[in-house]
């Protein structure tokens, strides 16, 4: 069964700070500008959830969005943008589209 009670959980931040705060994942780097744009079903996906505090959504004539982040260049954020597959484009920075290529044509092959 399930019951409310009034005990909360409260979580113990980092040590050093966010560990968020630089990456999707719990990763430290410089952070930098990242545009992805978002087509079809993975465009109202990417909407619907804040997955960095850094994030600004733009809405494209279409039904696409493009999501800025300011994170860094890491396999947390690679492996975000591999998971919609053919449904996310990497607009900046050019090295992660190049990265992100690689490593769908050796998925590929």
């Amino acid at each position: 069964s399930v019951r409310l009670t009034d005990r909360h959980f409260n979580a113990v931040p980092a040590k050093g700070g966010d560990a968020f705060s630089q990456s999707l994942g719990v990763n430290t780097g410089k952070p930098e500008p990242v545009a992805v744009r978002f087509h079809g079903v993975a465009a109202q996906h990417v909407v619907e959830r804040q997955w960095h505090s850094t994030q600004k959504i733009e809405k494209m004539p279409g039904g696409d969005v493009v999501i800025r982040l300011h994170v860094c260049v890491d396999f947390s954020l690679q492996a975000w943008i591999l998971s919609f597959g053919p449904l996310a484009q990497v607009m900046e920075p050019k090295r992660l589209a190049a990265r992100v290529y690689v490593q769908l044509e050796e998925a590929r092959d």
